[in-house]
């Protein structure tokens, strides 16, 4: 066995100098080919991060359309109200105005009966030869009278 010991390491020299330079490629094209897969990983990963973040961007753009149509309807039934509540204000201003007048003339006219009812009753106690009795009526009559109409 002694002879295969210089065989032996002329052999390990000459496979030394013609595989390794091929085990040092060889490891340099593993070490390049898992980096690159890493590095693929990581892309696909971006990618789909990328895909998510536009979808997301979608919804929340869709979100923002649908928020801005409710808030224009709810404006135009904020605006709707507020103009609805002006003219019930401009009718209630003018209900006040049309009650003013109506008590306005209701006093007068109250007043033009309670100035006739006086003549009546000064031209009845005047004349009293022209007034005819009436029964219980005649006592009481004028100053019941006055009480309704004067309230």
């Amino acid at each position: 066995m002694a002879f295969l010991a210089p065989i032996a390491a002329e052999l390990s020299g000459w496979t030394l100098r013609k595989i390794l330079p091929w085990a040092i490629c060889a490891c340099a094209i593993l070490g390049l080919s898992a980096a690159l897969w890493v590095e693929v990983a990581r892309l696909d990963a971006a990618r789909a991060a990328l895909s998510a973040a536009r979808h997301d961007d979608e919804i929340a753009q869709a979100d923002a359309k649908r928020w801005a149509v409710a808030g224009a309807r709810m404006q135009k039934i904020i605006d709707d109200q507020a103009a609805q509540l002006s003219r019930q204000a401009a009718n209630l201003a003018g209900a006040a105005r049309v009650a003013d007048d109506l008590a306005a003339a209701q006093a007068k006219k109250i007043s033009v009966l309670s100035d006739q009812i006086d003549a009546l009753k000064a031209r009845a106690h005047a004349h009293p030869d022209q007034v005819r009795p009436l029964g219980p009526i005649v006592t009481d009559v004028l100053a019941s009278l006055h009480k309704r109409v004067g309230g």
